[in-house]
């Protein structure tokens, strides 16, 4: 889930910075290779503890069943 949550974190990030008219690829804080997004990766930084949190939520405060969530008080 944490890997599918980046992943979906990534996307929004990139398309931002591409409707921002940057390059996705030239970063700082990341090294610059092929297929690798460094400005994205560099963004997506201070947002990982956020992303953390929600999937540990799901998991302290919900339930998971073969039918979906459910919510447990």
């Amino acid at each position: 889930m944490l890997i599918y949550a980046y992943a979906v974190l990534y996307s929004q990030v990139k398309m931002e910075i591409i409707a921002e008219g940057r390059d996705p690829t030239i970063g700082l804080a990341h090294s610059t290779e092929k297929y690798r997004d460094a400005l994205v990766l560099g963004r997506m930084e201070p947002m990982r503890p956020g992303v953390d949190g929600a999937i540990l939520r799901l998991f302290t405060n919900d339930v998971l069943h073969a039918g979906g969530l459910y919510y447990c008080q």
